[in-house]
């Protein structure tokens, strides 16, 4: 409610707000046969789960069903900062994705679009440029979409 709140006071509007609810309504009752079938164990049925959380609104389910992934991939990661930078928790996101390279996971350029982004959208211009800089020092063949995150970052420090 209070991203509802703050969207309202700046006059966003939220058109699929109850799409979300009708998708959390589904998508919990397809977790519950998950967990009954015992195919939680899956990590692309776990990816699913959290990103459909993420996607409803719902990042402490998220981290929950993150947390009790008995394996996770790149795409355990890069839903996790997704959903942090959706749910407006930029700074979050980079540490995930510090812990990303923290514990040595092997991250993907959709990893660094994912952090790019929370960056982007979270006015934390500075950590998004630091980011993709170290991308170049480690000489990642970036993609249009990188170098187009980079641009919307700056346009939105008027940098």
């Amino acid at each position: 409610m209070k991203h509802f709140n703050r969207m309202q006071l700046q006059g966003i509007k939220r058109v699929s707000g109850c799409t979300d609810q009708v998708s959390l309504l589904y998508g919990g009752a397809i977790h519950s046969l998950v967990i009954k079938s015992g195919l939680f164990s899956n990590v692309g049925l776990g990816n699913s789960m959290i990103s459909m959380y993420c996607k409803c609104g719902c990042l402490a389910e998220s981290k929950l069903i993150f947390a009790e992934l008995p394996a996770r991939d790149s795409v355990s990661w890069n839903a996790l900062i997704a959903g942090h930078h959706i749910d407006g928790c930029g700074n979050e996101a980079i540490q995930v994705f510090n812990d990303v390279q923290k514990y040595n996971i092997n991250a993907d350029l959709m990893t660094l679009l994912a952090a790019l982004t929370a960056c982007n959208h979270s006015g934390l211009i500075e950590e998004g440029q630091e980011l993709f800089h170290e991308a170049i020092r480690e000489k990642n063949p970036l993609g249009i979409e990188h170098y187009a995150g980079l641009v919307d970052l700056l346009g939105r420090g008027e940098n």
